[in-house]
């Protein structure tokens, strides 16, 4: 307490100037018997029934005691709380705390369901009430509380009627290192096996069992990773967790007749997509909800990432992805898309150091401006990554339709799962030939749909009814001209890239998008993307994207687009071919700048 004081009052790191300030105390203490009902201010007479209790609780009530005792002594006159573990579990009916026991033990030892994690599943249940735009007590709930410990509850119009801890922490779904329910003669039938007491059998289920009795570790992180390695027992341990809390899920359906919703909380429950997967997949009427994101490229960071929050953008990076981000107020994490085995690397080591983990990984293939593609085998990492770790997915997927040389771009969500997790955009304008209308679709999760659905029309008012009917009249009727129109950008393509070819340049054919993303060649790299855009625009009257205009990792490449037809690529080029002989005959006299960036 001395401790915890110094630091609150440290100049520091402190919180308050002086320990007077502090007006209340709260004390979580475990076991309240049948006594406490609601938090309750401490005096002598709570003091002694919280001692009373102690029999229930050895291990934790004593020391909840000498917590409030010190707190009394270094702050005289101060009022202390105490807030029970077991109080929202007082209002179970008898037909669910009491055990099938000679009724005299509950009478005379007070044996019977307490339930624990009381504070957090009334809590979880008050606030998921309000999330959903109801007072608790209209709706029926299931709050799961997972952690190393962990203990689920059947909340009926805002009262517990059921829970799945016991009279101790020790009873219901296996834990950390906890067994949960077992057949009491396993107890006898070990001590004798073992010859061993009764207590030490205790301290093996609390303590060797659950998780780490199957597997050997009780980190679910670690658990994970261990199932991504092929191990049999981390897997099984896994499915024995998730098949539990299922079970306790579909008995307290049965008790309640109807759920209007499943609420999960604590570390694993909170951060554990894998885990709350197993627990409600197949049950009809329910989906799991994530947290809404996006609105259309530049929207669609301001429904979920805030200020604090992350969002990883592989770079070089189309300018929106990342200013979505940081006009929404979240930072940005660039990531080299150059490798997919790099990429999904930096994801996997930024989720495990990063705290709050990312929220978004906004992901653009086939890509612009570089043309890099993706695997569907990539894809299906992306979105294992994003279960494993909660994260949403965006895919980017404009060109999807503009590729050449017989390649066919995956879609993200031809990846089984990943419409838990992921949306993928697409773009009328460039199948459709329809740039400037302003018009796209977005496909995949239905909540973040949703979250777009809500602000879309305040952004923009809607899109003109008209431009869409061209839309489904373009869907409708225009599907063989797509095909057509990707002739012309392939015929395009090779023109520029023959071009640049012949005058010296190291040209990659891209398989899809309609831009060409190429190093700039020597002697000219030392001018840098910008400059040399410039001295293209001045002198040679071609306009050319700067690398640097993506970031700086863009910096030394230049983007030039398909969009012009085959003479105009070509009247391009020799404008283009012209302007650096003359540049090249300016370096040989010394007239010509060789600082960067000069103009």
């Amino acid at each position: 307490m001395h401790l915890l004081i110094d630091a609150l009052t440290s100049k520091e790191t402190g919180v308050i100037k002086s320990k007077s300030e502090i007006k209340g105390i709260g004390h979580r203490v475990v076991q309240g018997g049948e006594t406490f009902r609601c938090a309750t201010l401490i005096d002598a007479g709570v003091k002694q029934a919280i001692e009373e209790n102690n029999n229930l609780a050895p291990l934790h009530n004593p020391a909840n005691l000498t917590g409030i005792r010190v707190a009394e002594e270094l702050f005289p006159g101060t009022p202390n709380v105490a807030v029970f573990d077991t109080e929202f579990h007082q209002t179970m009916p008898p037909k669910a705390f009491i055990y099938a026991l000679p009724y005299s033990f509950y009478e005379d030892l007070k044996i019977r369901r307490y339930g624990f994690h009381g504070t957090s599943h009334k809590y979880v249940a008050i606030n998921g009430a309000k999330a959903m735009g109801h007072k608790v007590e209209e709706l029926n709930l299931i709050t799961i509380h997972l952690g190393n410990g962990g203990s689920i509850s059947a909340v009926e119009k805002g009262k517990c009627i059921d829970t799945s801890m016991g009279m101790t922490p020790l009873a219901g779904i296996m834990m950390g290192s906890r067994c949960g329910d077992i057949d009491p003669a396993i107890v006898n039938f070990i001590a004798q096996a073992k010859n061993i007491d009764c207590q030490e059998v205790d301290a093996i289920l609390n303590n060797e069992s659950g998780l780490k009795g199957i597997c050997g570790m009780n980190d679910m992180r670690d658990i994970h990773d261990r199932v991504a390695e092929g191990d049999k027992l981390a897997k099984l341990a896994v499915e024995m967790f998730t098949y539990q809390v299922k079970k306790y899920i579909g008995a307290y359906f049965a008790a309640m007749g109807s759920v209007d919703a499943i609420l999960f909380t604590a570390g694993i429950g909170e951060n554990d997509d894998i885990v709350r997967q197993g627990a409600c997949s197949n049950m009809l009427g329910f989906e799991r909800d994530y947290p809404t994101a996006h609105g259309v490229l530049m929207k669609k960071h301001n429904t979920m990432p805030k200020d604090g929050d992350s969002v990883l953008v592989p770079a070089p990076a189309f300018p929106i992805h990342v200013y979505a981000a940081v006009i929404a107020g979240a930072s940005v994490i660039r990531l080299s898309l150059y490798s997919e085995e790099s990429f999904l690397g930096q994801i996997q080591s930024i989720c495990q150091a990063l705290y709050p983990r990312p929220k978004l990984v906004m992901l653009n293939y086939p890509h612009n401006p570089t043309g890099v593609l993706a695997s569907k085998d990539f894809f299906a990492e992306v979105i294992r990554l994003a279960k494993k770790y909660d994260f949403m997915v965006i895919n980017d997927f404009a060109y999807s339709r503009i590729t050449y040389d017989g390649y066919v771009a995956p879609s993200l969500l031809e990846v089984e799962g990943a419409k838990d997790v992921a949306v993928e955009f697409g773009s009328f304008s460039k199948s459709y030939n329809m740039a400037g209308w302003r018009l796209g679709y977005c496909v995949g999760n239905r909540h973040i749909i949703e979250g777009l659905s809500k602000i879309k029309g305040y952004y923009d008012y809607g899109i003109f009814s008209a431009i869409q009917v061209a839309g489904i009249v373009a869907m409708r009727d225009c599907e063989d001209d797509i095909g057509e129109q990707v002739k012309l950008y392939q015929q395009r393509r090779d023109a520029l890239c023959e071009g640049l070819e012949r005058m010296g340049w190291e040209v990659e054919r891209p398989k899809a998008g309609m831009f060409l993303w190429v190093k700039i060649p020597e002697p000219f790299s030392f001018m840098g993307s910008i400059r040399f855009a410039v001295e293209m625009m001045d002198r040679a009257n071609v306009a050319v994207a700067p690398g640097a205009g993506f970031g700086q990792e863009g910096e030394g490449y230049l983007r030039l687009a398909l969009v012009e037809n085959e003479n105009r690529i070509r009247q391009a080029l020799k404008q283009m071919k012209k302007c650096l002989s003359e540049i090249e005959r300016e370096m040989a006299e010394g007239s010509f700048s060789r600082e960067q960036g000069h103009h």
